[in-house]
């Protein structure tokens, strides 16, 4: 029931060519590195990162708006090129300079090798911690922090951030994404 943070997780607005609406790109150029994928893992279409085998490291970003001291989950599609080789992704929550660090000190941040990656769309999910103070600036990144080899690409869609929910008092967070098979009603899930 926890909303969606990020406008156009689904990459089907692109207000310019090959420009996703509503994100920044920090580090790339639309066309050369990133581009409109047309079909993606659900609609009509999804992000598409392309490689040079090096610079420049692809970074786009979304300004959110976070609480302190709680638990977001995020959840991606992720799928490759048959040829890429090499490739890492980045996930992380932002200061503008920084990763935000949680409460703990541990960096909301991580990666994904996108060579392991299929020519399918596969899930990559994961939680983030705020801090008990959150700085001015809170963004949610994607960043290439491995370079893509050259020529190849990694395909993103349907990214979602939303608040995970806490199973009960002093238990673990839980969240749950949409998936390959829709979800009916009456559908039962059980976690051991």
């Amino acid at each position: 029931t926890s909303p969606q943070l990020l406008s156009n997780g689904d990459f089907e607005d692109f207000t310019l060519t090959n420009t996703p609406g509503d994100w920044s790109i920090a580090v790339g150029a639309a066309g050369t590195d990133i581009f409109a994928a047309g079909a993606g893992y659900s609609g009509d279409n999804a992000l598409k990162l392309t490689g040079t085998g090096g610079t420049p490291l692809t970074e786009l970003y979304q300004d959110v708006d976070l609480e302190p001291l709680t638990v977001y989950a995020f959840c991606m599609w992720l799928k490759k090129t048959t040829s890429l080789a090499a490739g890492v992704l980045t996930v992380k929550l932002y200061d503008g300079s920084a990763t935000i660090n949680d409460a703990a000190s541990v960096a909301n941040s991580t990666t994904k090798t996108l060579s392991a990656l299929t020519t399918s769309y596969t899930p990559f999910a994961g939680f983030f911690r705020t801090p008990r103070v959150l700085p001015a600036t809170t963004q949610f990144r994607l960043k290439i922090t491995t370079a893509l080899t050259n020529g190849e690409s990694a395909y993103i869609d349907d990214v979602t951030l939303a608040k995970a929910t806490q199973l009960y008092t002093g238990g673990p967070f839980a969240a749950i994404f949409s998936g390959a098979t829709k979800f009916i009603t009456n559908d039962i899930f059980h976690a051991a």
